[in-house]
């Protein structure tokens, strides 16, 4: 069982091809096409099952966190995350960096012209 959500989990993160995917995971693409197929919906029905699917919608989202800083004591679960919204503060961007320029060179160029 453990194969089979491996399975689905690199298929859903990592989109590879089925070559790629039946390679990884021995199967022929055919054999491989048919899993994934197969096993969304049966994620899917254990998620719901256990009460752990994505919210979809803003009121869903925010029904969730409301909940979870009701039963966490009113702690956040996106306590600790960061929100990546521009540079950070103290950092330079890496335009202005010069350990990150390269000097460019020009190419000799040739007398002839094509």
């Amino acid at each position: 069982m453990a194969d089979k959500l491996l399975f689905i989990l690199t298929s859903v993160k990592q989109n590879p091809i089925q070559e790629i995917q039946g390679q990884l995971f021995g199967m022929s693409p055919s054999h491989a096409n048919t899993w994934i197929h197969l096993l969304p919906p049966v994620v899917h029905r254990a998620l719901a099952y256990q009460d752990r699917l994505p919210a979809r919608t803003a009121e869903e989202l925010a029904a969730l966190l409301a909940a979870t800083q009701s039963t966490a004591g009113g702690t956040s679960p996106l306590v600790g995350m960061r929100v990546l919204h521009g540079p950070s503060p103290g950092r330079k961007p890496l335009r202005n960096r010069k350990s990150m320029t390269v000097a460019r060179k020009s190419a000799p160029r040739s007398k002839t012209s094509w």
